[in-house]
């Protein structure tokens, strides 16, 4: 995996604000495969994906909260369904156990609201 110079480990600490986070990351979530291959590109840069409430944030690997994921357009239910598994070790509160569609409710927008 390669790092462009200065990132995450190497210093440079990356954007902040979810603007910002929405273009300089939607190539790593663009291509990545599965979770692990997400996190590892994540981490290199210096953040991480990690499981709150209902929902998925973005956060530097030091912990600080950053965003959502829906804050930076990469809602987690779209994820999950690229992706076949939910997030490792994170059940949406909302679905139902035996619910294997990759869809978390949580997600969802009332149809209301369209």
């Amino acid at each position: 995996m390669a790092t462009r110079p200065l990132e995450g480990a190497f210093g440079y600490k990356g954007p902040r604000k979810p603007h910002a986070l929405t273009a300089y990351l939607a190539h790593d979530f663009a291509n990545a495969t599965a979770w692990d291959d997400l996190q590892a590109v994540l981490r290199a840069k210096g953040y991480e994906l990690a499981a709150r409430g209902g929902g998925l944030i973005l956060q530097t690997t030091e912990g600080e909260r950053l965003c959502t994921v829906v804050e930076i357009g990469q809602p987690s239910s779209r994820l999950i369904k690229r992706f076949g598994v939910p997030f490792p070790g994170h059940a949406c509160p909302r679905a139902p156990a035996t619910r294997d569609n990759g869809f978390c409710p949580s997600d969802r927008k009332p149809p209301w609201k369209n």
